[in-house]
């Protein structure tokens, strides 16, 4: 009868034997590695520099500065605040617009009369529901369109890390207009829609010399680069639209 050299049990012939030893060391290594991840995700976390961050806010271009290979952490904090800024603009948005179906249409009455709940907050749940679809849509849809049209015309070849290193390094300013625009739903929703617009043209005239700049796209391609980045843009967001909205 033959034994395991390592753990000492009996092993039956014709049957695999698995070494409880080595089971036990490969769970350990599995727990070992997600504790690792997780603390080399909290450590990244710890050396965030909340001066560059503020430094990032006040002046967007600053993010071609950036270093991909130690600063991709604010890359990535810059893409949340841009979608956090948004959800903020977004439920306000939603707040007012249900305020004003309630008093335009009277449904204060009808959700009394059929105890239904609050049909005003339903149909804004479902405006600021495929808002917040459509934004999540526009960052990657942009972010994908500028950093492939970079790889084409550039001369620079940007891999994903360091292209959202830089992309993400842009947008905590954009976050903090839209939660401006957001405050601008107490003045009115007009004031709102119009803050918003501004944001948004400023991210994409800034997004596209930020990326024409990253990517060394030359003078004389300028120009192509920036039709083909709107172009890809607008055919991204319309198939991604289609897919998740």
């Amino acid at each position: 009868m033959n034994f395991c050299t390592r753990c000492g049990q009996k092993m039956v012939e014709g049957e695999e034997h698995v070494c409880n030893e080595v089971a036990a060391s490969s769970s350990e290594g599995v727990v070992s590695n997600g504790k690792s991840w997780g603390n080399s995700a909290a450590d990244s976390l710890k050396k965030v520099d909340y001066q560059v961050i503020y430094a990032l806010l006040k002046n967007p271009q600053r993010a071609a500065s950036l270093q991909p290979d130690k600063d991709l952490v604010y890359g990535i904090l810059g893409l949340v605040a841009s979608i956090l800024g948004f959800m903020i603009w977004v439920w306000m948005v939603g707040k007012k617009l249900s305020s004003l179906l309630n008093d335009l249409f009277g449904f204060n009455d009808i959700n009394s009369f059929f105890e239904t709940g609050s049909v005003s907050n339903k149909i804004s749940t479902m405006l600021t529901g495929k808002l917040f679809g459509l934004s999540i849509v526009s960052i990657v849809a942009l972010g994908t369109a500028l950093w492939l049209i970079g790889i084409w015309l550039g001369r620079k070849k940007l891999t994903l890390s360091d292209f959202i290193t830089y992309f993400g390094g842009m947008q905590y300013s954009f976050g903090a207009g839209f939660i401006i625009a957001g405050l601008g739903t107490i003045v009115g929703l007009r004031i709102s829609i119009i803050l918003v617009i501004i944001n948004l043209l400023a991210s994409l005239v800034l997004n596209l010399m930020l990326a024409s700049e990253i990517s060394e796209v030359s003078k004389d391609r300028r120009l192509t680069f920036v039709a083909s980045s709107i172009a890809a843009y607008i055919i991204v967001s319309a198939v991604l639209a289609v897919i998740i909205i």
